[in-house]
């Protein structure tokens, strides 16, 4: 549904077996393709599947039999609300896949060209003698 990074105490792995039909129908209704979203951009979301055709959904968070749902978007789901949920694909937060000729690209050169900005970071640095240490990174 989303690409959030999440802890995976956050996510829940359901099997497509198991999604009640309410559920599948408002899957539907809600990550559908937002009008006029690129058709390139839109083959990179869409997972093979009986019911998962024609739903937007992370490539990451696709497994064989399943998907994996984040507290967020579940509880979006199960609301009465009729909006994806706030950081889902179909809500507009698609970026698609990085081009092959910048798959080698170092992690500051990325952020240069990158079309969305990291916020914040955590860097893990060498361990120095007997000390690990996290440098935390703030970028605007």
């Amino acid at each position: 549904m989303c690409d959030e990074l999440t802890f995976l105490e956050l996510v829940q792995q359901i099997s497509t077996d198991s999604i009640s039909l309410k559920l599948k129908d408002k899957m539907h209704k809600v990550l559908k393709a937002p009008e006029g979203m690129d058709p390139e951009l839109r083959k990179h979301y869409l997972i093979e599947g009986q019911f998962l055709s024609n739903i937007l959904l992370s490539p990451r968070g696709a497994f064989e039999g399943g998907i994996n749902i984040c507290k967020t978007c579940m509880q979006s789901l199960n609301s009465k609300s009729d909006k994806p949920p706030q950081l889902a694909i179909a809500n507009g937060l698609c970026i698609g896949e990085l081009p092959n000729e910048f798959k080698d690209l170092r992690q500051v050169e990325m952020a240069l060209c990158s079309m969305v900005r990291l916020i914040k970071g955590i860097i893990w640095l060498k361990k120095i003698f007997f000390f690990s240490t996290l440098l935390f990174v703030v970028l605007n």
